[in-house]
């Protein structure tokens, strides 16, 4: 399986082993490497605490969609492939006795991760060769956080490195994404040409909203009960489909919070809002990555503002100056307050309710 690994809390060191070399590097937040397939790697946390966070893309080689990882040490969680082979053929290849095998791959019991005292932490550290080198070499690592965000402003900033700029992720066709829609902020409506997203919440609460076409069709096709609606009504729904008719969507929404993982299929407007008290922090994995375009639908930037005027009356039926009121009326780019938009003298009085409760609770 080919990866591409995230490293969002934390540092230490990553060793990739081949047949014939090993390369190790010092990873910290925000460095991204890539895994070739069939790479036997290992990671060494240098961190005070301990602590490492690391966002991972998989991509399997042999089934698509299924992937299994091989373990050279371990008993039953996980299990070497070593322990497959037949004591005759482990003594001869490894010139050994049954015995002195059988105590080698039956003696660490603490699973994938293994905690490990700073002596031979420290150990390590010191005769490990770090290629210090960052960029955008095919093999070593690079640091998403060392870039300029592509979207920012006061509310919220977007890091992103494509496969069109990066060499270790050409091949994958992968981007990845660094994301904080700060406290009370929203992305606004967006959606990705061609590219499929998925997106890890590393930080913070929050919520999405995004509109499915696929998911109407359904609800329109299926009554509450589960039972297929009458075939008449079918059938001119599906011709109205086949005609491009009616568009119908249906709103998916859900609330975010640290661990959470969800999908952004391609063309599918989505808008992202951070709680009112923290920042909501996210890493994405863009698949089919290449040439792909993030189109707003609100915030200065919009593909509405673009538009012949002729185009805008005839397609909302009402006067240009009236469509462009609302869509030329946000001065914020990609990231904006989610604070309602009331009128000023709303807001005033609202803040003098606000002040008077909060001096009588003095």
């Amino acid at each position: 399986m080919r990866t591409v690994l995230s490293l969002r809390l934390g540092e230490g060191t990553i060793s990739l082993v081949w047949q014939d070399k090993k390369n190790s590097y010092h990873l910290e937040g925000g460095d991204v490497i890539r895994v070739p397939a069939g790479t036997t790697v290992y990671f060494i946390s240098s961190g005070r605490d301990g602590q490492v966070q690391i966002a991972k893309l998989i991509q399997p080689v042999n089934i698509p969609g299924t992937f299994k990882e091989f373990y050279p040490v371990g008993t039953e969680n996980p299990e070497s492939y070593y322990t497959v082979f037949s004591s005759e053929i482990l003594e001869s290849s490894l010139k050994t006795s049954r015995d002195q095998i059988e105590r080698l791959f039956g003696q660490q019991r603490q699973g994938v991760m293994i905690r490990a005292s700073e002596e031979p932490r420290q150990a390590l550290s010191e005769h490990h060769g770090w290629l210090k080198n960052k960029g955008h070499g095919l093999k070593g690592p690079f640091n998403l956080l060392d870039r300029e965000p592509i979207y920012s402003n006061e509310f919220g900033r977007f890091f992103q490195a494509s496969p069109d700029e990066f060499k270790q992720l050409h091949d994958l066709g992968v981007s990845v994404t660094f994301e904080e829609v700060y406290q009370g902020s929203i992305m606004v409506p967006h959606y990705n040409s061609k590219s499929m997203t998925v997106v890890l919440v590393v930080e913070g609460n929050g919520w999405f909203e995004m509109a499915c076409p696929h998911l109407a069709q359904a609800q329109q096709r299926w009554g509450s009960s589960g039972e297929r609606e009458e075939e008449e009504e079918e059938e001119e729904e599906e011709q109205e489909t086949e005609q491009g008719g009616s568009a119908r969507y249906q709103k998916v929404t859900s609330q975010l919070s640290p661990g959470d993982v969800f999908v952004i299929p391609a063309g599918h407007p989505i808008a992202i809002v951070a709680e009112q008290n923290e920042d909501l922090r996210m890493v994405g994995f863009g698949i089919n990555a290449h040439k792909n375009e993030r189109i707003f639908l609100a915030g200065k930037e919009n593909i509405i503002n673009r538009m012949d005027r002729e185009v805008k009356e005839l397609s909302f039926d009402l006067p240009a100056r009236e469509v462009d009121r609302v869509f030329r009326n946000q001065e914020k780019s990609y990231f904006v307050s989610s604070e309602q938009q009331q009128p000023r003298r709303e807001r005033r009085e609202r803040r003098k309710i606000e002040k008077i409760e909060g001096s009588k609770r003095l």
